[in-house]
């Protein structure tokens, strides 16, 4: 909201936003953003970034009339590191449980300190600075206080020196600006939010509980969850798992209920990585009874159900989902959508179609109750995904745009790269295979980019399914080939599967009969085994046309009545089917049985062809 940058060569920015509302959590009536930089004639770089929220509201305990924070940057290229001042940032008409509160901010400790080693130094020989909550010498960073002193009421006064654990009630960051080596000009890209600002206010709730102060405070260890959930859920998996296990190294021991709350939250970001075994691991202890009435048994529960639906487990899924729902709506609705989410992907990939659109218009209306932008984006991203199930084929297309956009406006980078892909998907089912392939490309490259493994796997091995079916084999084959070994070494049935019958189509095609047929044994024996179950109709075709290639007809044959045998196949494989059985046939000298085999297959993908609306669609 209200966010802005400029460029490497500087100019001027400027952004506003009304009427924010983050759920029940925060809200602003306006925000506005100006950033300004330039070269000057001496070869400094100097940047002015303000930022000016209007009317501030967290959880109606903390409120503000307005928020001004300032930021000056001064960098000269021959010196190791920049010079960063807050001049004139304020606050003005603070309340806090509806009490007044003054903060008076020390802008001259930044004006002093110029460099890092300074402001360690200078807070170490001054009394009134109070101390240095945490220091990472790694990545420069210092957090220490910027409050001189803070008036509460009319009467109360509290300044730094005087906190009784000498730990500062408001802290901030001092971060380390190193030289700048990028091209052109070498004005740094400067990006300031509200986020910011609002964390500025944040830490004023601090100021009511004594406890709230330190590395392991409820108040850190909440800023520390949010900010990895804030990593996975717009920028990188990788990161988010790195962090979430540096944190938890650190608080071994410390705090049990923030142990799992961060225990949770690594298998959500597992999970996110296709990585269900290791997400059920983290998680198979029980959770501790004192915790047992938290919102934490609604997430666990949650995180399990994804798991085993991960794992293609469906019974264990329904019960940990059930459990969930039960928690959620008995003592933590504010969950509900979620779970309801989490619950309708479960149904969708046991094929109960109906039952889960049902669950995810549930979902939507309550995450759009919550304003929950995000989780109102999943939802759509799933609705388009039973919506292409069911063969809604425009309907599909037209919400997976909208979540497309939406997840693109809020900044959800890995949400975004699942739809691309899912896009990829739909225009495949319709025989638009170049739009197929560009979208499928798209999903596999924004995959890899944000840290999901499984997701760019898979996709990839979709991109090679496009391929194939553009009749460019080489480059099927080659991708193919690497994305199996991929697969295997991430442990992903449903993709090895995909990649196997995609090269055993490809080897049928270009002549390879028995490579073809090696092939697809394996992805015939993983579906015996239990470790895949989406594949198997595609096993079953390539089955039928590996048996029709080498005429043993009875066999082909039934490959292809098994299919169709199956209620749940959809209409491109059941006329794939029909069309086996035609060609069947016809290899046997039953011209009669598999002309009129061959009609009903082509009459039925004419049938698909008018249940499309939109004309460019139809066309495909």
């Amino acid at each position: 909201q209200a966010s802005a940058s400029l460029s490497s060569i500087g100019g001027i920015a400027v952004a506003h936003g009304e009427n924010f509302h983050f759920q029940d959590f925060v809200c602003f009536k306006s925000a506005h953003t100006h950033i300004s930089g330039k070269r000057r004639r001496d070869e400094t770089f100097v940047t002015h970034a303000s930022t000016v929220v209007q009317g501030l509201n967290i959880l109606g305990m903390v409120t503000a009339e307005r928020i001004v924070s300032r930021l000056t940057s001064i960098h000269n290229p021959k010196e190791p590191e920049g010079h960063i001042i807050a001049e004139d940032s304020r606050i003005e008409g603070l309340k806090i449980n509806g009490e007044d509160v003054k903060v008076i901010l020390r802008h001259d400790l930044l004006v002093k300190c110029k460099t890092f080693s300074d402001l360690v130094k200078g807070i170490a020989g001054d009394k009134k600075s109070g101390k240095i909550v945490a220091l990472d010498e790694d990545r420069k960073v210092a957090i220490c206080s910027l409050v001189e002193t803070i008036l509460l009421g009319r009467s109360s006064c509290l300044s730094r020196n005087e906190n009784p654990d000498n730990a500062p009630p408001r802290t901030g960051l001092a971060p380390r600006c190193r030289p700048h080596r990028g091209p052109n000009w070498g004005q740094r890209t400067t990006v300031t939010t509200v986020r910011c600002v609002i964390s500025l206010s944040l830490f004023f709730l601090l100021l009511t509980e004594s406890c709230s102060r330190g590395t392991y405070s409820s108040a850190y260890l909440q800023a520390t969850h949010d900010q990895i959930l804030w990593t996975l859920r717009h920028d990188d998996a990788d990161k988010a798992l790195r962090d979430v296990n540096g944190a938890l190294v650190r608080l071994a021991g410390k705090n049990l209920e923030w142990t799992w709350r961060l225990k949770v939250l690594k298998a959500q970001v597992l999970l996110t990585k296709s990585d269900s075994q290791e997400a059920l691991s983290v998680l198979r202890e029980p959770l501790p009874a004192s915790l047992v009435a938290t919102d934490i048994s609604v997430r666990k529960a949650m995180m399990e159900g994804i798991a085993h639906r991960q794992a293609q487990q469906f019974p264990e899924s329904e019960k940990n989902l059930a459990e969930a729902e039960q928690f959620a709506r008995a003592s933590h609705p504010q969950l509900l959508g979620d779970v309801l989410n989490a619950r309708g992907a479960l149904e969708v990939d046991q094929k109960k179609f109906s039952r889960g659109e049902m669950t995810f218009e549930q979902a939507l209306t309550l995450v759009r109750q919550a304003r929950d932008r995000g989780g109102e984006a999943s939802v759509l991203n799933n609705l388009a995904r039973v919506a292409m199930s069911r063969e809604h084929f425009d309907e599909a297309i037209d919400r997976a745009h909208v979540a497309l956009d939406l997840s693109r406006s809020l900044g959800l980078k890995p949400l975004s790269a699942t739809v691309l892909g899912n896009l990829g998907w739909s225009y495949f089912e319709l025989g638009d295979f170049e739009n197929a392939l560009d979208f499928y490309g798209k999903g596999a490259q924004a995959s890899s980019a944000s840290g999901l493994s499984g997701y760019s796997a898979y996709w990839f091995s979709d991109v090679a399914t496009a391929y194939l079916a553009l009749r460019e084999y080489a480059p099927a084959e080659e991708l193919a080939r690497t994305t199996l070994t991929r697969a295997h070494e991430l442990k992903n049935a449903q993709t090895i599967t995909l990649c196997n019958n995609t090269l055993a189509e490809i080897m049928l095609i270009t002549g390879r009969l028995s490579e073809a047929g090696q092939y697809n044994q394996e992805a015939l024996k993983m579906e015996e085994e239990g470790q895949d179950k989406f594949g198997t109709i595609d096993s079953l075709l390539m089955a039928g046309h590996i048996a029709d290639a080498k005429k043993r007809f009875s066999d082909a044959e039934n490959f292809f009545r098994r299919v169709l045998g199956d209620p749940t196949v959809d209409t491109r494989r059941r006329w794939e089917a029909e069309a086996g059985l035609a060609q069947v046939w016809d290899g046997e000298g039953k011209f009669v049985e598999a002309e009129r085999q061959y009609l009903k297959a082509i009459n039925m993908i004419e049938q698909a062809r008018r249940s499309v609306n939109h004309d460019e669609l139809r066309l495909s």
